[in-house]
């Protein structure tokens, strides 16, 4: 039987594509998932973290409220939508919406959980071999998430006491008594610098040094107008800027994407004067913005050597950190397609991305009759909200959409009611542009 789409990898956001495809008669599909159970973010799963989007923002409501997949849904079948509506969330604990994810992929009968695709190649329709069966499509579609993105200066993590933060609840080493680096200054950075500074005095490390390449520690602008660019009426006009503008836009926009949530500063300031002034625990804590970490060195110790430059022109001094465990909050990157194999090379890419249509399908050599859908990996094409829950169940219906035949005007909604032309400003500071554009590239 050849299906009309095979789901490659069921995170959040392929997950959302099978949720609004179960419902609809006329499509056959399948989404395959190498673990037997969901997970997400799970090394960030600390006590009391939450999301940085709203409840609605789940996986299709945004695109189809009647479906049975939403987190009203989940809550409902539960027994605990009026306990949820009572508690007056501000936004939804992360692991409570782990666990919604959880149990959509449970519930939902296209995903088969255990099968890890090996290969897939192209003979007219797409062969998928997994470690247990074979499917044949028309179609596919890629989400198969995003892997750890290091510095510059390193090309892998080495030894137990240096992790990424993707990992920190699973092999964060003990660090009782220790100096800890924490690297990067976004949410993550901030949540782990929070949870070093919570904890009891015999669990606590002597020092944490918490550096960024930011200028300061900046809250998240999650104004209203800031999230018009979470919209997909913003998400098509990014898309037909200029490769300039684009660039400018993902650097004019950061802090409407990447930025610390205005709870967890205050949690962390007020803990910062909790140890100082009242509880006056000896803990020492330097937050040092506006550095870039150039070097790492592991001491014969086993200690490690972090050597920082300022980010100021002009400025060529350095400034080395010793400490016992670096924890690196430096954010991902897609994770590789070597599955595809020579299918790969066929792409046609946009620097590191591989061009898509509006209808988020890779532009390639191969008919286009046969779409290879690509999730989450286009924010240069598609905007900041690309990598975000904001835009998934939208983009999602975009490519059942076009599995169906049909045209998505984003969905119906309103205009913007912000004028989204095709051009960015460039801040004031930025009144050489040649330069810019070399900067951001």
């Amino acid at each position: 039987m050849v299906l009309d789409c095979v789901g490659i990898g069921v995170g959040p956001f392929n997950l959302s594509l099978a949720c609004l495809m179960e419902p609809v008669l006329d499509l056959n599909a399948v989404f395959l998932e190498r673990r037997n159970e969901f997970s997400w973010h799970q090394g960030m799963q600390l006590p009391g973290a939450k999301i940085q989007v709203s409840h609605v923002k789940d996986l299709v409501t945004l695109a189809d409220p009647t479906n049975p997949y939403s987190f009203m849904s989940y809550l409902k079948d539960h027994g605990r939508l009026y306990h949820f509506v009572n508690a007056k969330f501000d936004t939804v604990m992360r692991r409570e919406f782990e666990d919604y994810l959880a149990w959509a992929f449970q519930k939902n009968s296209l995903v088969r959980p255990d099968h890890g695709v090996n290969s897939i190649e192209f003979d007219g329709d797409f062969h998928v071999d997994t470690n247990q069966d074979g499917f044949c499509s028309r179609s596919i579609s890629i989400g198969i998430g995003r892997v750890a993105a290091l510095p510059d200066c390193l090309e892998r993590l080495e030894g137990p006491n240096m992790i990424h933060s993707s990992a920190y609840m699973d092999t964060m080493p003990d660090v009782t008594g220790k100096a800890v680096c924490v690297v990067g200054g976004g949410q993550s950075g901030a949540e782990i610098c929070l949870d070093l500074l919570s904890r009891d005095p015999e669990n606590a490390p002597r020092k944490i040094t918490w550096s960024t390449r930011r200028s300061n520690f900046d809250p998240i602008d999650d104004s209203p107008f800031a999230n018009e660019l979470f919209t997909p009426q913003h998400s098509d006009a990014h898309f037909q800027r200029d490769a300039r503008n684009k660039r400018l836009a993902l650097k004019q926009f950061k802090l409407a994407s990447d930025g610390i949530s205005a709870a967890t500063l205050e949690q962390i300031y007020q803990s910062l004067y909790m140890h100082r002034f009242i509880e006056r625990s000896g803990l020492e804590a330097e937050l040092v913005p506006g550095v870039t970490l150039t070097a790492v060195k592991r001491q014969g110790d086993g200690r490690i050597n972090l050597t920082f430059v300022p980010n100021t022109q002009g400025q060529d001094s350095q400034n080395h950190v010793q400490c016992d465990v670096v924890v690196l909050c430096t954010g991902s990157r897609p994770a590789p397609l070597n599955f595809l194999g020579s299918l790969k090379g066929r792409f046609d890419m946009v620097g590191d991305e591989p061009r898509v249509r509006e209808d988020f399908s890779v532009v390639w050599d191969g008919p286009e009759t046969h779409k290879i859908y690509l999730q989450n990996a286009s924010r240069l094409q598609r905007g900041i909200a690309d990598p975000n829950l904001s835009l998934n169940a939208w983009r999602s219906q975009v490519i059942l959409d076009s599995l169906r035949g049909k045209s998505n005007q984003s969905c119906g909604q309103e205009p913007s009611f912000l004028s989204l032309d095709k051009t960015v400003q460039p801040p004031l500071h930025m009144d050489r542009p040649a330069e810019n554009v070399r900067a951001l590239t």
